[in-house]
């Protein structure tokens, strides 16, 4: 048996993950969050997927998941969660390898 996973090297620097992953990002902000809330969300998100995407040559690909991403707000209902959820959520961030640790994964290739 054969079997490759997803997100296999073959895979990694597909464009259209970068574009799927920002648009997502920023529905998530827009339909889960407040607004300060969701800024904090999907500023380090964006900022991340931006270096992703340069890396890996596909920068138009997160422009374009910016723009749908954004263009798409208008057909969703906002449905922001409280505050204790965003303390939860926050407290699982937390509790991630910091930035150094996890931009050293991404030193030799791609992690998307």
């Amino acid at each position: 048996i054969k079997v490759r996973h997803l997100m296999s090297a073959e895979t990694r620097s597909n464009p259209r993950t970068h574009f799927l992953l920002t648009r997502t990002y920023v529905w998530i902000a827009y339909k889960d969050y407040p607004f300060w809330a969701g800024i904090r969300f999907v500023s380090f998100r964006l900022l991340m997927m931006a270096y992703h995407a340069l890396r890996a040559g596909h920068l138009s690909s997160f422009f374009r998941g910016v723009w749908q991403g954004i263009a798409g707000c208008s057909h969703i209902e906002r449905r922001p969660v409280n505050k204790g959820t965003i303390a939860y959520v926050n407290k699982l961030d937390r509790e991630r390898p910091n930035l150094l640790v996890r931009s050293m994964r991404h030193r030799v290739a791609p992690q998307l």
